[in-house]
Protein backbone atom coordinates (compact mmCIF):
# COMPACT_ATOMS: atom_id res chain seq x y z
CA UNK A 1 0.00 0.00 0.00
CA UNK A 2 2.59 2.33 0.47
CA UNK A 3 4.04 2.16 -2.95
CA UNK A 4 0.92 2.14 -4.00
CA UNK A 5 -0.04 5.56 -2.41
CA UNK A 6 3.18 7.08 -3.38
CA UNK A 7 2.30 6.04 -6.90
CA UNK A 8 5.37 3.62 -7.38
CA UNK A 9 2.96 1.52 -9.72
CA UNK A 10 5.21 -1.36 -11.05
CA UNK A 11 6.85 -1.84 -7.22
CA UNK A 12 3.15 -1.97 -5.59
CA UNK A 13 2.29 -4.60 -8.41
CA UNK A 14 5.28 -6.28 -7.86
CA UNK A 15 4.34 -6.73 -4.30
CA UNK A 16 1.14 -7.57 -4.39
CA UNK A 17 1.75 -9.86 -6.65
CA UNK A 18 4.48 -11.86 -4.40
CA UNK A 19 1.69 -11.20 -1.38
CA UNK A 20 -0.42 -13.60 -3.46
CA UNK A 21 1.66 -16.00 -4.19
CA UNK A 22 2.18 -16.49 -0.73
CA UNK A 23 -1.65 -16.70 0.50
CA UNK A 24 -4.01 -16.82 -2.81
CA UNK A 25 -7.35 -16.01 -0.63
CA UNK A 26 -5.67 -12.91 0.24
CA UNK A 27 -8.62 -10.54 -1.41
CA UNK A 28 -7.12 -7.24 -0.56
CA UNK A 29 -4.16 -7.92 -2.48
CA UNK A 30 -6.03 -8.77 -5.44
CA UNK A 31 -8.35 -6.12 -5.21
CA UNK A 32 -5.51 -4.02 -5.44
CA UNK A 33 -3.94 -5.52 -8.54
CA UNK A 34 -7.23 -4.79 -10.41
CA UNK A 35 -7.78 -1.19 -9.65
CA UNK A 36 -4.30 -1.17 -10.38
CA UNK A 37 -5.75 -2.15 -13.90
CA UNK A 38 -2.82 -5.25 -13.60
CA UNK A 39 -2.54 -8.17 -15.53
CA UNK A 40 -3.64 -10.71 -13.79
CA UNK A 41 -6.77 -13.30 -13.94
CA UNK A 42 -9.35 -14.67 -10.95
CA UNK A 43 -8.94 -17.90 -12.45
CA UNK A 44 -4.77 -18.18 -12.04
CA UNK A 45 -5.09 -16.48 -8.61
CA UNK A 46 -7.94 -18.19 -7.12
CA UNK A 47 -7.22 -21.76 -8.64
CA UNK A 48 -7.74 -24.89 -6.73
CA UNK A 49 -4.31 -24.80 -5.09
CA UNK A 50 -4.82 -26.62 -1.95
CA UNK A 51 -3.74 -29.53 -0.27
CA UNK A 52 -5.35 -31.98 2.13
CA UNK A 53 -2.46 -31.02 4.91
CA UNK A 54 -3.41 -27.01 4.27
CA UNK A 55 -6.79 -27.80 4.97
CA UNK A 56 -6.01 -28.53 8.71
CA UNK A 57 -6.44 -24.98 8.90
CA UNK A 58 -8.99 -22.36 10.00
CA UNK A 59 -10.21 -19.94 7.14
CA UNK A 60 -11.98 -16.81 8.40
CA UNK A 61 -14.49 -14.78 6.28
CA UNK A 62 -13.98 -10.71 7.31
CA UNK A 63 -17.35 -9.11 7.03
CA UNK A 64 -16.79 -8.08 3.22
CA UNK A 65 -14.73 -9.95 0.99
CA UNK A 66 -12.98 -5.99 0.49
CA UNK A 67 -10.50 -7.71 3.29
CA UNK A 68 -8.30 -11.06 3.65
CA UNK A 69 -9.22 -13.79 4.28
CA UNK A 70 -6.93 -15.85 5.85
CA UNK A 71 -5.43 -19.44 7.19
CA UNK A 72 -5.28 -18.57 10.85
CA UNK A 73 -3.80 -22.01 11.81
CA UNK A 74 -6.29 -22.03 15.07
CA UNK A 75 -6.37 -25.96 16.22
CA UNK A 76 -10.35 -25.53 15.86
CA UNK A 77 -10.08 -26.38 12.44
CA UNK A 78 -13.50 -24.92 11.03
CA UNK A 79 -14.39 -22.83 8.05
CA UNK A 80 -16.07 -19.47 8.77
CA UNK A 81 -17.73 -17.77 5.84
CA UNK A 82 -19.75 -15.14 8.01
CA UNK A 83 -18.87 -12.70 4.95
CA UNK A 84 -19.42 -14.62 2.21
CA UNK A 85 -23.23 -16.24 3.24
CA UNK A 86 -23.88 -19.22 4.59
CA UNK A 87 -24.85 -21.50 1.75
CA UNK A 88 -23.75 -25.09 2.25
CA UNK A 89 -20.66 -26.19 0.24
CA UNK A 90 -20.40 -29.32 -1.15
CA UNK A 91 -17.33 -31.72 -0.59
CA UNK A 92 -16.11 -35.24 0.63
CA UNK A 93 -16.35 -36.46 4.63
CA UNK A 94 -18.36 -34.00 6.60
CA UNK A 95 -20.11 -32.79 4.10
CA UNK A 96 -21.44 -29.86 6.49
CA UNK A 97 -22.50 -26.26 6.20
CA UNK A 98 -19.95 -23.49 5.18
CA UNK A 99 -20.24 -21.86 8.57
CA UNK A 100 -21.21 -24.83 10.93
CA UNK A 101 -19.59 -28.60 12.15
CA UNK A 102 -16.05 -29.39 13.07
CA UNK A 103 -13.37 -31.26 11.67
CA UNK A 104 -10.66 -31.42 9.02
CA UNK A 105 -13.02 -33.33 5.99
CA UNK A 106 -15.82 -30.49 6.76
CA UNK A 107 -12.67 -27.59 5.65
CA UNK A 108 -11.48 -29.66 2.97
CA UNK A 109 -14.79 -30.29 1.37
CA UNK A 110 -15.57 -26.78 1.72
CA UNK A 111 -12.18 -25.48 0.50
CA UNK A 112 -13.21 -25.81 -3.32
CA UNK A 113 -16.62 -24.06 -2.83
CA UNK A 114 -14.12 -20.93 -1.25
CA UNK A 115 -11.86 -20.58 -4.17
CA UNK A 116 -14.65 -20.71 -6.42
CA UNK A 117 -16.87 -18.14 -4.81
CA UNK A 118 -13.20 -15.94 -4.81
CA UNK A 119 -12.92 -16.72 -8.99
CA UNK A 120 -16.37 -15.76 -9.94
CA UNK A 121 -16.06 -12.23 -6.87
CA UNK A 122 -12.76 -11.75 -8.85
CA UNK A 123 -13.86 -12.18 -12.29
CA UNK A 124 -16.56 -9.67 -11.44
CA UNK A 125 -14.57 -7.34 -9.82
CA UNK A 126 -11.99 -6.70 -12.29
CA UNK A 127 -14.21 -6.53 -14.98
CA UNK A 128 -15.62 -3.48 -13.26
CA UNK A 129 -12.46 -2.14 -12.61
CA UNK A 130 -11.77 -2.42 -16.32
CA UNK A 131 -14.87 -0.78 -16.81
CA UNK A 132 -16.13 -3.72 -18.76
CA UNK A 133 -19.50 -3.47 -16.41
CA UNK A 134 -21.37 -5.79 -19.03
CA UNK A 135 -19.49 -8.45 -17.93
CA UNK A 136 -18.95 -7.47 -14.43
CA UNK A 137 -22.63 -7.36 -13.81
CA UNK A 138 -23.16 -10.58 -15.55
CA UNK A 139 -20.86 -12.21 -12.76
CA UNK A 140 -21.83 -10.89 -9.77
CA UNK A 141 -25.56 -11.49 -10.75
CA UNK A 142 -24.73 -15.05 -11.27
CA UNK A 143 -23.80 -15.37 -8.01
CA UNK A 144 -25.61 -17.37 -5.30
CA UNK A 145 -28.80 -15.58 -3.60
CA UNK A 146 -26.87 -15.96 -0.29
CA UNK A 147 -23.76 -13.93 -2.01
CA UNK A 148 -25.21 -11.68 -4.45
CA UNK A 149 -27.42 -10.14 -1.64
CA UNK A 150 -24.76 -8.81 0.15
CA UNK A 151 -23.55 -5.38 0.89
CA UNK A 152 -20.34 -5.62 -1.18
CA UNK A 153 -21.41 -7.33 -4.02
CA UNK A 154 -24.66 -5.10 -4.14
CA UNK A 155 -22.29 -2.02 -3.82
CA UNK A 156 -20.23 -3.27 -6.90
CA UNK A 157 -23.75 -3.67 -9.11
CA UNK A 158 -24.81 -0.39 -8.21
CA UNK A 159 -21.06 1.12 -9.09
CA UNK A 160 -21.67 -1.44 -12.37
CA UNK A 161 -25.02 0.29 -13.37
CA UNK A 162 -24.28 3.53 -12.38
CA UNK A 163 -20.97 3.39 -14.92
CA UNK A 164 -23.24 2.29 -18.02
CA UNK A 165 -25.23 5.90 -16.49
CA UNK A 166 -28.51 3.25 -15.65
CA UNK A 167 -28.99 5.23 -12.89
CA UNK A 168 -32.50 4.07 -12.13
CA UNK A 169 -31.18 0.68 -11.64
CA UNK A 170 -28.05 1.86 -9.82
CA UNK A 171 -30.67 3.47 -7.37
CA UNK A 172 -32.73 0.52 -6.87
CA UNK A 173 -29.36 -1.74 -6.17
CA UNK A 174 -28.18 0.57 -3.78
CA UNK A 175 -31.53 0.77 -1.69
CA UNK A 176 -31.29 -2.94 -1.84
CA UNK A 177 -27.59 -2.77 -0.56
CA UNK A 178 -28.59 -0.23 2.43
CA UNK A 179 -31.63 -2.95 3.04
CA UNK A 180 -29.31 -5.72 3.94
CA UNK A 181 -26.25 -4.03 5.22
CA UNK A 182 -27.77 -0.85 6.93
CA UNK A 183 -24.52 -0.17 8.70
CA UNK A 184 -22.35 -0.01 5.22
CA UNK A 185 -20.38 3.16 4.11
CA UNK A 186 -18.90 2.36 1.60
CA UNK A 187 -20.53 2.74 -1.83
CA UNK A 188 -22.52 5.54 -0.39
CA UNK A 189 -20.73 8.11 -2.19
CA UNK A 190 -21.38 6.50 -5.38
CA UNK A 191 -25.12 6.49 -4.36
CA UNK A 192 -25.21 9.64 -3.61
CA UNK A 193 -23.88 10.49 -7.04
CA UNK A 194 -26.27 8.36 -8.76
CA UNK A 195 -29.58 10.66 -6.46
CA UNK A 196 -28.06 13.39 -7.63
CA UNK A 197 -28.18 12.65 -10.99
CA UNK A 198 -31.64 11.42 -10.40
CA UNK A 199 -32.61 14.80 -8.71
CA UNK A 200 -33.98 12.60 -6.05
CA UNK A 201 -33.39 15.98 -3.62
CA UNK A 202 -35.94 14.05 -1.06
CA UNK A 203 -33.87 10.88 -0.88
CA UNK A 204 -30.55 12.60 -0.97
CA UNK A 205 -31.78 14.58 1.84
CA UNK A 206 -32.64 11.60 4.04
CA UNK A 207 -29.36 9.55 2.70
CA UNK A 208 -27.55 12.22 3.71
CA UNK A 209 -28.58 12.71 7.25
CA UNK A 210 -28.38 8.79 7.28
CA UNK A 211 -24.86 9.24 6.43
CA UNK A 212 -24.08 11.49 9.12
CA UNK A 213 -25.41 9.14 11.77
CA UNK A 214 -23.36 6.22 10.56
CA UNK A 215 -20.11 8.23 10.80
CA UNK A 216 -19.61 11.90 10.25
CA UNK A 217 -15.84 11.20 10.33
CA UNK A 218 -15.59 8.98 6.98
CA UNK A 219 -14.87 10.30 3.66
CA UNK A 220 -17.53 8.74 2.16
CA UNK A 221 -20.23 10.33 4.34
CA UNK A 222 -18.96 13.73 3.50
CA UNK A 223 -19.16 13.42 -0.14
CA UNK A 224 -22.57 12.27 0.59
CA UNK A 225 -23.57 15.17 2.42
CA UNK A 226 -21.80 17.35 -0.12
CA UNK A 227 -23.65 15.98 -3.02
CA UNK A 228 -27.03 16.85 -1.55
CA UNK A 229 -25.79 20.39 -0.90
CA UNK A 230 -24.97 20.55 -4.52
CA UNK A 231 -28.20 19.43 -5.42
CA UNK A 232 -29.62 22.09 -3.90
CA UNK A 233 -27.38 24.35 -5.58
CA UNK A 234 -25.47 25.61 -2.24
CA UNK A 235 -22.03 25.45 -3.73
CA UNK A 236 -20.37 26.60 -0.68
CA UNK A 237 -21.80 23.97 1.75
CA UNK A 238 -20.79 21.41 -1.05
CA UNK A 239 -17.35 22.73 -0.97
CA UNK A 240 -16.55 22.77 2.44
CA UNK A 241 -17.86 19.13 2.50
CA UNK A 242 -15.77 18.13 -0.03
CA UNK A 243 -12.88 19.47 1.24
CA UNK A 244 -13.31 17.68 3.99
CA UNK A 245 -13.65 14.37 2.47
CA UNK A 246 -10.35 15.26 1.08
CA UNK A 247 -8.85 16.37 4.56
CA UNK A 248 -9.78 13.35 5.68
CA UNK A 249 -8.34 10.79 2.77
CA UNK A 250 -6.60 13.02 0.81
CA UNK A 251 -5.76 9.92 -1.31
CA UNK A 252 -9.10 9.13 -2.64
CA UNK A 253 -9.67 10.66 -6.01
CA UNK A 254 -13.33 11.45 -5.81
CA UNK A 255 -13.57 14.48 -3.47
CA UNK A 256 -11.13 15.99 -5.46
CA UNK A 257 -13.30 15.59 -8.76
CA UNK A 258 -16.55 16.36 -6.91
CA UNK A 259 -14.97 19.50 -5.49
CA UNK A 260 -13.77 20.31 -9.10
CA UNK A 261 -17.04 19.95 -10.42
CA UNK A 262 -18.83 22.40 -7.88
CA UNK A 263 -16.00 25.41 -9.01
CA UNK A 264 -16.65 24.18 -12.39
CA UNK A 265 -20.72 24.99 -12.15
CA UNK A 266 -19.77 27.99 -10.24
CA UNK A 267 -17.24 29.15 -13.90
CA UNK A 268 -14.15 29.28 -11.47
CA UNK A 269 -12.19 27.01 -14.05
CA UNK A 270 -8.79 27.82 -12.62
CA UNK A 271 -9.27 26.27 -9.06
CA UNK A 272 -11.87 23.27 -11.19
CA UNK A 273 -8.61 22.62 -12.92
CA UNK A 274 -6.23 22.18 -9.71
CA UNK A 275 -8.65 19.81 -8.00
CA UNK A 276 -9.07 17.51 -11.38
CA UNK A 277 -5.14 17.45 -11.72
CA UNK A 278 -5.35 16.85 -7.86
CA UNK A 279 -7.75 13.77 -8.64
CA UNK A 280 -5.58 12.45 -11.07
CA UNK A 281 -2.37 12.61 -9.10
CA UNK A 282 -4.55 10.42 -6.64
CA UNK A 283 -5.21 7.98 -9.42
CA UNK A 284 -3.96 8.23 -12.98
CA UNK A 285 -7.16 5.64 -13.89
CA UNK A 286 -9.76 8.42 -12.57
CA UNK A 287 -11.96 9.12 -15.36
CA UNK A 288 -13.64 11.24 -13.97
CA UNK A 289 -11.55 14.00 -13.47
CA UNK A 290 -10.02 13.33 -16.83
CA UNK A 291 -13.29 14.13 -18.64
CA UNK A 292 -13.83 17.46 -16.48
CA UNK A 293 -10.17 18.80 -16.92
CA UNK A 294 -11.15 17.89 -20.90
CA UNK A 295 -14.47 19.90 -20.14
CA UNK A 296 -12.73 23.24 -18.46
CA UNK A 297 -10.09 23.39 -21.39
CA UNK A 298 -13.13 23.03 -23.80
CA UNK A 299 -14.88 25.62 -21.91
CA UNK A 300 -12.07 27.70 -22.00
CA UNK A 301 -11.64 27.18 -25.93
CA UNK A 302 -8.42 25.19 -25.56
CA UNK A 303 -9.73 22.83 -27.99
CA UNK A 304 -5.67 20.94 -28.70
CA UNK A 305 -5.33 20.92 -24.91
CA UNK A 306 -9.10 19.29 -24.40
CA UNK A 307 -8.64 16.85 -27.41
Amino acid sequence: MVYRRTRRRELAIATFQQALSLDPTLWSAYENLCELAADVEAADVFGERFGEDQMEHDVTATPNPSMALNFSGSSASKLSFRGFGTTPMSGGGGGGGAAGGGGAAEGRGAAPGLMSLLRELGAGYKALCLYDCTTAIERLDGLPPAQRNTGWVLAQLGRAHFEQADYATADTVFKQMRSVDPGRIEGLETFSTVLWHLRKEVDLCYLAQQAMELDRTAWQCCCVVGNCFALQKEHESALKFFQRAMQIAPAEPYAHTLAGHEHLANEEFDRALDFYRAAIRADERHYNAWYGLGYVYYRQEKYDLAE
